[in-house]
Order: structure tokens, then C-alpha cells, then sequence
């Protein structure tokens, strides 16, 4: 079992009933979307961000459930036990929010926001199927901050020489000592931040639960394909995942009691599409428009630097767009079963959404003085 009684309970607290109508569409994050419907009113946003933790938790219990049935025994156990630690883990850092002194009117709004956040999150992982031994950490839907860990851990990890591993755990080991130190001064400014013994205490109990899932979900890459022989590379995952998980918490523990959730790429919001495949297709549809026009602002912003630069701008737009044409058409070729009909719009859509969002993203930075 992995839903959890005692955060049922912290949570359904009494409140009107939900405002949440259907999933979200567009660029407006889910629990913005509340907090814009609630219009101030703090028990029908907490009510609204409930729903939304609902149907997150009840899609993660689907995602742990069909990862349980593709794995041996041996697997099923140890994700029973990692799936158990990471509960108990949600289960603290959530019910910390409630009660906190200052807090009274938000805090059942922040522990939903934290429930759903957590449940979206585990269920992306869980969704993904069993990660590959072989390959490098990287976890599902990270950007910003957590894309910026990634990348450099991925830096390191070029590294390896063939059995020769040794240069990209040292380079790991250097990131991993900067991300503990930045850990270690976020959680100890975060407990000077709760004024009593009792908010203290919650903290604490939720970092030594964060601790305790963090050790079981990256000693889970120390596992070899063959359980015979070690592989030198899965002591390489294995640093990157703990690497990645601190820099992670220190971003959470940076901005608490707050609680931001991390942000829900239209890839993903896509993802949860469902339906008859109209319905599929005009969700989808709906999440490229808003990429579209983000994608339009972003480049009409980014237009606004001097030559040279601006006829670079407009060349290289030029180039993103064929070979986005290109990458998508070849989506149709991939498959001879979806080359026709609904199918085959709906995953060209999903390559173009997927294209234009990445594309969005970089024309953005561009835009930034």
C-alpha cells in the first residue's frame, strides 16, 4: 500500500467543495489555476489544490502498480521498500506545513500543494517503467535549476574511459561536496526560520525521512544488469542520482515553509491526455496553441537586440523550423499503424508541442538581458 491515512487526514480538512472542473490546459500551472479561482479565499484554494493531489495520488497508485507487474521478485521487493521510504518521507515533509505558527490560513493549502507536487512527481518516475541499468541518471521532467544539474552531471559522466571510472566519480564527488554544503545551510536556515519546538521537530523528522528514501532510490543504481558482476558505471549512477537529490532538497528547503511546486512542462500535461482519441487530440492541440504563442512572444522579444544579431535570430528561426517540420514528419515513418488517421495527427502534434516548448525555452534565455 502506498496512499498514506495519517496525510489523508491532515488533509481533508473541512472545506467547500472543489473548484477543480477538468485538468488544466495551457501555460497556467495547476495550482496557480486554483489560487486564481479561489480568489483569495484560502479553504476553497486548499480545497481546489486537494483535488488536484487526489488525482496525482490516485495516478500514482495506477504508475506503482503496473511498475510492480514488469519486475521479478527480487525488484518488486526493493521497490516496495524504496516506494514505502518515499512515503513515509511525503507523508512528514507534507504534514509539516500544517499548523505552523503565521501559517494558519495557508497551511493547508501549502501541504496539498505538497502532496500534489510529490505524488505528480514520483508517479512522472514511476510512469517511465523501471529505469535502464545502463543508463545515466536523468530524472523525468527536470528543467531550470534541476536541467542545470543534470547537464553538468552528465558532463562528468563523459569521463569514463571505458572500465576507467575514476575521473567522472571525482568530478561528481566535487559537485556533490558543493550541493551537501548548500544542503547542509538550507536545512540549517530553514529551521531558524520556525519559531517552535514542535515546527522544528517536523522538519527534522522530514529530513531524516528525505535521508532515508534518498539512500534507498540512488543504492538502486549500485544494482548491476548482472547481479554476478559489478559494473564500475553504477557507482557513477549512483553519485549522480545522490548529487542530483541534494541539489534538489536544498532548492525545497531553500524556499521553506513556502512551498512552490516544481514546474509542469507541457510535455507532461500532455502526457496525462485521455480519452477518445478527439479528446486526446484536441488536448494536445490546445497545449500547442499556448507553446505557439509562448513560442511567438519569446521571439519577438528576442528580435529586440541590434544587427547582427537580429538577422542570426531570424536565420536560425528559419533552421528550427525545418528541422522541426522534418523530425516530426519522420514521427509518421516510424510506425506503418499510425502513418493515417487520428494516431498519426496526434503524435505528430505531440512532436511538434515537444519541439516548440524546447524552442520557447532557448528563444526565452536569448530574451533575458
Amino acid at each position: 500500500m502506498i496512499r498514506s491515512v495519517a496525510l489523508a487526514a491532515a488533509l481533508l480538512l473541512a472545506a467547500p467543495a472543489t473548484l477543480l472542473a477538468a485538468e488544466p490546459k495551457g501555460a497556467v500551472p495547476p495550482v496557480e489555476r486554483c489560487a486564481a479561482e479561489g480568489r483569495g479565499d484560502a479553504s476553497r484554494v486548499a480545497a481546489c489544490v486537494r483535488g488536484l493531489a487526489d488525482r496525482e495520488e490516485a495516478r500514482l497508485v495506477r504508475a506503482y502498480d503496473a511498475a510492480m507487474t514488469r519486475l521479478d521478485e527480487t525488484q518488486r521487493l526493493d521497490l516496495e521498500e524504496m516506494q514505502t521510504a518515499w512515503v513515509a518521507f511525503r507523508d512528514a515533509d507534507c504534514a509539516s506545513y500544517i499548523g505552523q505558527t503565521g501559517m494558519e490560513t495557508r497551511g493547508p493549502e501549502r501541504a496539498a500543494a505538497c502532496a500534489y507536487d510529490r505524488a505528480r512527481r514520483r508517479a512522472d518516475e514511476l510512469d517511465q517503467g523501471r529505469r535502464p541499468r545502463t543508463e545515466v541518471f536523468w530524472p523525468v521532467g527536470a528543467e531550470g535549476d534541476g536541467e542545470a544539474r543534470a547537464r553538468r552531471a552528465a558532463a562528468c559522466v563523459k569521463q569514463i574511459d571505458g572500465d576507467y571510472v575514476d575521473g567522472a566519480r571525482d568530478c561528481l564527488g566535487k559537485l556533490a561536496d558543493k550541493e551537501d554544503a548548500r544542503l547542509n545551510a538550507a536545512y540549517a536556515a530553514a529551521l531558524g526560520r520556525l519559531d517552535t519546538p514542535a515546527r522544528k521537530e517536523a522538519l527534522r523528522k522530514a529530513q531524516r525521512a528525505w535521508i532515508a528514501w534518498r539512500d534507498l532510490d540512488c543504492a538502486d543504481y549500485l544494482e548491476p544488469s548482472d547481479p554476478d558482476h559489478h559494473d564500475n558505471r553504477a557507482f557513477v549512477r549512483m553519485g549522480t542520482c545522490s548529487y542530483y537529490r541534494a541539489g534538489e532538497r536544498a532548492d525545497e528547503l531553500e524556499r521553506y515553509p513556502a512551498h512552490k511546486p516544481a514546474p509542469v512542462s507541457a510535455v507532461q500535461e500532455a502526457a496525462r491526455c485521455d480519452g477518445e482519441a478527439y479528446d486526446v487530440l484536441d488536448c494536445v492541440g490546445e497545449l500547442l496553441d499556448a507553446q505557439d504563442a509562448r513560442l511567438n512572444r519569446a521571439y519577438q522579444a528576442a528580435l529586440a537586440q541590434p544587427e547582427p544579431g537580429r538577422t542570426a535570430l531570424r536565420n536560425a528561426q528559419r533552421a528550427w523550423i525545418k528541422t522541426r517540420d522534418a523530425t516530426c514528419d519522420a514521427v509518421l515513418d516510424v510506425d506503418p499503424d499510425v502513418r493515417v488517421g487520428l494516431q498519426g495527427n496526434i503524435e505528430v502534434t505531440r512532436c511538434l508541442l515537444k519541439q516548440t516548448e524546447a524552442r520557447a525555452a532557448v528563444l526565452e534565455r536569448q530574451a533575458k538581458p
